[in-house]
């Protein structure tokens, strides 16, 4: 006669009692969003790709061809700068705001200090990703399918080398330069010293933007709404993993990486050490370029003209 069920069950029961007491159980997605505070800054006319200058957010205005500058303390505008046709890209040097302009394929290069206007360099035709390896601009082509070095010093052409479809992000990974070429739903890896391709990763479908998160790189790939983690070391997958609907930025900080979803109207967390789903957070319309700064996410919210920025809030205790 087997009797010990109901007191299996009640010794259980007790048990999850006494260790309640001293574990909190994991929170849920809404706990995590709530736990954030965002608040939304104008930022010019359809601001699309975002650059932090150490102090400052740097939003480019594809609509009407200006970069707007926003105080990070404060979301104050410090000023609105004109640049090419259809700015989208934008970089941060260390001392110099990088613009490449779609339309009239140049780069604009901008002090950062105020705006001004040091050069404009002719660049590929249809300049989209771009990326700063220390020294020199790589700059993708939209149409050519090919990517540029530019010397930062004087715009002069180091050299053009051929990708695999279009080129929508560039990153550099401190000595290899990425690109994701959305219409061959594959990433490139190529030398930065001398644009030697060294091989290449098959990622999801439509591949938009690269980031790292100091250990694996990360492709948001927006017509399957995931992202993709690999080893930038062996090209080995990690993991695909759900976001919203057509992810087009992406960002880590420090702990989590952050997606925008671009027709969602939201932001995705993950865990960056596995993936694991943290929240969604909702922030303006048509969320596109993300960026860390240290102790803030700020988005760039295309036809709402704000960016948000996402701070953490009085309750942080979650991982």
């Amino acid at each position: 006669m087997q009797r010990s069920g109901p007191l299996i069950l009640s010794i259980r029961c007790s048990l999850f009692f006494i260790l309640g007491a001293f574990f909190v159980l994991p929170a849920t997605g809404q706990d995590l969003a709530d736990s954030y505070v965002i608040q939304n800054f104008p930022a010019g006319v359809g601001p699309f790709h975002l650059a932090y200058d150490g102090a400052n957010i740097w939003a480019t205005n594809s609509f009407v061809n200006t970069v707007t500058k926003v105080r990070g303390s404060d979301g104050v505008i410090l000023g609105t700068f004109s640049v090419g046709d259809t700015p989208n890209q934008i970089v941060f040097d260390g001392e110099n705001i990088w613009i490449g302009n779609v339309h009239d394929d140049t780069v604009s290069k901008l002090r950062a200090s105020d705006g001004t206007t040091l050069a404009t360099y002719a660049a590929t035709r249809g300049p989209e990703g771009m990326a700063w390896d220390g020294a020199n601009l790589w700059v993708a082509s939209f149409y050519d399918l090919t990517v540029t070095k530019l010397r930062g010093t004087d715009g002069m052409v180091l050299g053009t080398f051929p990708v695999d479809g279009v080129a929508w992000d560039v990153y550099f990974d401190g000595e290899n330069i990425w690109l994701a070429n959305s219409t061959h739903d594959n990433v490139t890896k190529l030398r930065a010293s001398d644009g030697a391709r060294l091989g290449k990763v098959q990622v999801g479908d439509y591949p938009l933007a690269l980031g790292s998160d100091g250990a694996k790189l990360w492709a948001v790939t927006a017509f399957d709404d995931s992202v993709t983690a690999f080893l930038p070391t062996t090209g080995k997958v990690r993991g695909s993993f759900a976001v919203g609907d057509h992810p087009a930025g992406i960002a880590y900080d420090g702990e989590n990486v952050w997606v925008t979803n671009q027709y969602a109207d939201t932001v995705t967390l993950l865990r960056a050490r596995d993936g694991l789903y943290k929240a969604t957070l909702s922030v303006g319309d048509q969320p596109a370029g993300i960026i860390y700064d240290g102790s803030n996410i700020w988005v760039a919210n295309v036809t709402s003209n704000t960016v948000s920025k996402i701070s953490r809030g009085s309750n942080q205790n979650h991982r």
